[in-house]
């Protein structure tokens, strides 16, 4: 991660650096594609923001401000919509077979920060778990 002073010039750096970590992961995570399409399953690959932990995240890049969070997310598809399972643990009504990775913060420490997250972190572990997931014979796959 790195940690940088915010100031309104570094707003183009901060755009390019989202866009760069979409297309990587986006690269990655093809390599997988072929793999979901056994199951009838695509992946969907793309940028969302948030400007505060209760929001419910969009697709349209807000305002850089405090609270402003950049991700990329991952959902597994069929048939246009997110696939979402129960296992009865008792803890949810469902599960989808989705996953976001944080890749910018802007945070506010006496003064106002951004934080540009690096690495593909847990993305392999996540996509094989959502393979098995889908070979499964014991789950139940909630039709929405």
């Amino acid at each position: 991660m790195m940690r940088y002073l915010y100031n309104p010039s570094m707003d183009k750096a901060i755009i390019e650096n989202e866009e760069r970590w979409l297309r990587r992961y986006s690269d990655f995570i093809k390599d997988y594609e072929e793999a979901f399409a056994k199951y009838n399953s695509t992946l969907n690959v793309e940028l969302g923001w948030k400007t505060s932990s209760k929001e419910k995240g969009t697709l349209e890049r807000p305002l850089f401000k405090k609270g402003y969070l950049c991700f990329v997310s991952c959902e597994v598809r069929r048939n246009g919509k997110v696939i979402r399972y129960n296992n009865h643990d008792g803890e949810v009504d469902y599960y989808e077979l989705s996953m976001s990775w944080l890749v910018t913060e802007v945070r506010q420490i006496f003064r106002c920060y951004v934080e540009m997250y690096s690495g593909l972190g847990d993305v392999v572990e996540f996509l094989e778990h959502f393979l098995e997931i889908l070979a499964s014979k014991d789950i139940d796959f909630i039709s929405y």
